[in-house]
């Protein structure tokens, strides 16, 4: 399952990444980047591997699991597309993404 975002300039650096799932989320998916003269997709983010880190801030709601994400990483030759590719859900309901927000510049 992947879910992407196709940015008009290239971005040289994102600093935070916030994941709104509805009730069924995901656990077990991989941030990855293409730079627009490159199409290969390159993982910087695992979220089974920082599960236990400070990296994800968990926030939930009746309806929703929010995953905020602390990257800071900085991609001097710009990237042109993000993706998450969702490896597997947490629920028995698969997954549901309501928003994928990218801050970055």
């Amino acid at each position: 399952i992947i879910r992407m975002a196709i940015f008009n300039n290239n971005i040289k650096y994102i600093e935070s990444i916030t994941i709104d799932w509805e009730t069924a989320f995901a656990n077990d998916y991989v941030l990855e980047v293409a730079t627009a003269s490159d199409d290969r997709w390159l993982p910087f983010f695992d979220a089974s591997v920082a599960a236990n880190s400070q990296a994800i801030k968990l926030s939930q709601s009746k309806q929703h699991v929010v995953h905020t994400i602390s990257i800071a990483k900085d991609f001097p030759n710009g990237i042109s597309k993000l993706r998450l590719y969702i490896r597997r859900g947490a629920t028995r309901w698969g997954v549901s993404v309501w928003r994928f927000n990218v801050i970055g510049k």
